[in-house]
């Protein structure tokens, strides 16, 4: 077993590290036989938790937006407009 401080080789039931004496973990006999951490590098799991972040996609432009609005309601307002002239003349028709 590796001391997880240090990195020192240890007995398998040794309760403190013979090199730091601070006290060794209790683990598996899979996971002891594991090699010992690199002194300095990140753990494993740091690269693994990180949330991978996707590009947020963009809308139109205020100025395209504004034009599309103002075609569709003049449209709008045309078609109602003809349908209530429609109405009217039908009106005075009768």
């Amino acid at each position: 077993m590796f001391c997880p401080h240090c990195a020192k080789a240890n007995k398998e039931q040794a309760k403190f590290c013979e090199a730091c004496g601070k006290v060794l973990p209790m683990i598996s006999a899979a996971a002891a036989s594991m090699p010992p951490p690199v002194p300095g590098a990140p753990p494993a799991y740091v690269a693994a938790a990180q949330p991978v972040v996707t590009p947020r996609k963009k809308g139109l432009p205020w100025w395209i937006k504004l034009i599309l609005f103002l075609i569709i309601s003049s449209f709008v307002l045309r078609v109602i407009g003809a349908i209530i002239s429609a109405i009217q003349f039908n009106s005075m028709r009768l």
